[in-house]
């Protein structure tokens, strides 16, 4: 006989796969990047909007076979948005200030503007999230995977705006740092 209050104790066997991410993953991608800006209220669904909107270049992790329109399931995403092909959006806008606000160092948070404003044409936001208990042994392939998408897309975009506009020369990552 069995009770709520026992916990389990046993081990999950699941096996991962990388989709390409689409609409009905919104609520999943969503909830993953809820804390990407720690508490900051700031456009996250038009954050999920660009991400699932670019088919190109990104990846999902689900469980194997879960494919289906069931959005919650989304254990890991990794994707690449340049900064000045969406440098008009609300939620780019709001991540750039977040950003600036942060930065307490003057030179730096030069050097920051810079690189977000009249240099982020060639920026990629590299954005990675993961659940706590993800195997970390799917990182590398997932970004092998990205690194390969973004290659593709210079070469198999249908117009030279779009393959330029993966064309970075240099990667921006939003990382927690825990001292």
């Amino acid at each position: 006989e069995s009770s709520n209050s026992e916990g389990f104790e046993g081990t999950v066997q699941a096996d991962f796969a990388f989709f390409d991410p689409k609409s009905s993953d919104f609520h999943g991608v969503k909830i993953l990047l809820q804390t990407y800006l720690d508490d900051k209220q700031w456009d996250l669904s038009g954050f999920v909007d660009l991400i699932l909107r670019q088919t190109t270049v990104g990846t999902v992790v689900k469980i194997e076979g879960d494919d289906d329109d069931d959005d919650d399931g989304v254990y890991a995403l990794v994707s690449c948005l340049n900064l000045g092909r969406y440098k008009d959006s609300k939620c780019i806008v709001e991540l750039k200030d977040y950003l600036l606000k942060l930065c307490q160092d003057v030179d730096i948070k030069s050097k920051l503007k810079s690189f977000l404003g009249e240099n982020g044409h060639d920026v990629g936001l590299i954005i990675s999230q993961r659940v706590v208990n993800l195997p970390p042994q799917i990182l590398p392939p997932l970004y092998d995977a990205l690194f390969d998408e973004i290659r593709w897309a210079t070469e198999d975009e249908p117009t030279d705006e779009l393959r330029n506009s993966f064309r970075f020369k240099n990667y921006l990552i939003i990382s927690k740092i825990y001292e």
